[in-house]
């Protein structure tokens, strides 16, 4: 029997503030607001590709890929032989 895939974890690596997939507050330079996980960081309007995200808890601005947390399932996926 296969497990489901686990839900992606998303949070700020300064923090620990998760965001709960409302937030449409990070905006591009091209002026359009968005949610930035839903795209990778990738702005739907105009295709930057945002290497950063600035946390809205905080304030501090990590490399987007540090926000994304391996789940103890996704740890054991990429550790196991099978």
């Amino acid at each position: 029997m296969r497990m489901p895939a686990p839900k992606a974890i998303i949070a700020c690596p300064q923090c620990s503030w998760e965001p709960t997939g409302a937030e449409q507050d990070w905006q591009c330079s091209c002026g359009h607001a968005w949610h930035t996980f839903d795209t990778a960081g990738r702005c739907p309007r105009c295709r930057h590709q945002w290497l950063t995200t600035q946390c809205l808890r905080c304030g501090c601005t990590s490399p987007h890929s540090d926000w994304y947390r391996a789940t103890a399932v996704q740890w054991y996926q990429q550790v196991s032989p099978n």
